[in-house]
């Protein structure tokens, strides 16, 4: 998807961009580097954010939730960007939208909690329940006319369900426990999570697959441990997918890249970094991936972008290590056509950001 990122807008140029070198190969990258070219956009009108995707070069949306204070019931809200200014919406405390995506300005789709789904259109909202209000938005994908979503009960051992709804018939498929994240693009659907292991044993990665005209999905061999937390669909040859390495415990959390070559999953290679990564974007030979290292600075966000060569990582300030500021998410989204990158996420779960690129 857009960003998710998860970028599904970016499939258009897949026809034009050639696939990019084998993932095994990606390596040395530059020293660490602080971040100087990102310049805070939205502050203090969200408590939350869950995500956040540009449609376009004028407009960016973001999802998230408002709270007074800690005792007090949490609003939904939705900040669309027109290009000049943010306006920002503020729900009741019965809805809430925790992800969204897009295939462009007219085709924007958000999801959250008790099943709700909302579509705009470029002029009105649509809202409807295609997984029903026992399920709740995992992760988004827009492909085109066609969405497709991970969404749980909450409930331990339930399975997931990942409903693909095109605004006239839903089609909902059923996978295991651990799937979270989710892209599509060109008729394919790919899913990505974590199958825990015992206590703080080693996790693994899953991935599956469903190509078009495919009914259900398809393990597929991933190579290593670790979880995976998001995926980004360039072209069916293309598709990236990152998370962290070792136990949800702790235990050797290293950044996790990995990239389908459109025979098998590969891992990247990198040097010795530690944290964990929650969100990517591709394009052609172009990979951006952002999270945090929970170890060594967690008040700042970690970026990771591989420009077909090459590895280099940089650091975005957002908290202050004096005030034991703590990234508790992070989101990006590419501006199509452009280098220009959004930035998203929360710290302390309390301190809604949004950043933008230079």
């Amino acid at each position: 998807m857009i960003s998710r990122l998860a970028l599904t807008a970016l499939m258009l140029l897949a026809s034009c961009t050639p696939p990019p070198a084998s993932a095994k190969r990606h390596a040395t990258p530059e020293p660490l580097i602080i971040s100087s070219h990102w310049k805070r956009a939205l502050d203090r009108r969200f408590s939350r954010i869950g995500d956040i995707v540009a449609p376009d070069t004028k407009a960016a949306w973001v999802v998230g939730s408002w709270h007074a204070a800690e005792d007090q019931p949490a609003h939904g809200r939705i900040g669309r960007w027109d290009d000049s200014r943010w306006q920002v919406q503020r729900l009741g405390e019965d809805r809430s939208f925790w992800t969204v995506d897009a295939s462009g300005p007219r085709n924007v789709w958000m999801a959250g909690g008790r099943g709700a789904v909302r579509r705009w259109d470029g002029e009105r909202y649509h809202d409807s329940q295609p997984a029903g209000p026992d399920y709740h938005a995992l992760d988004l994908a827009v492909d085109g006319r066609r969405a497709v979503l991970t969404s749980t009960t909450w409930n331990a051992g339930d399975p997931v369900a990942v409903v693909s709804w095109d605004g006239e018939r839903v089609t909902k498929t059923f996978v295991d426990f651990g799937f979270r994240a989710v892209a599509a693009g060109q008729g394919h659907t790919w899913i990505a999570g974590v199958r825990k292991g015992d206590k703080c044993g080693p996790d693994q990665p899953m991935v599956s697959h469903r190509a078009p005209g495919d009914r259900g999905f398809h393990p597929v061999s991933v190579p290593g441990d670790g979880a995976l937390a998001a995926l980004a669909y360039d072209s069916p040859s293309n598709v990236w997918a990152v998370g962290r390495t070792g136990d949800a415990c702790g235990r050797d959390n290293r950044p996790l890249i990995l990239h389908w070559d459109g025979r098998s999953w590969q891992k990247a290679t990198l040097p010795d970094w530690t944290g964990k990564l929650t969100t990517v974007g591709a394009s052609g030979r172009e990979v951006w991936a952002a999270g945090v290292d929970e170890k060594t600075r967690p008040w700042q966000v970690m970026t990771l972008h591989f420009d077909g060569s090459r590895w280099t990582r940089e650091y975005v300030m957002v908290g202050n290590a004096e005030d034991e500021d703590v990234v508790t998410s992070v989101r990006l989204a590419r501006v199509p056509g452009t280098s220009r990158m959004w930035l998203a996420g929360s710290l302390n779960d309390a301190a809604g950001f949004v950043y933008r690129s230079r």
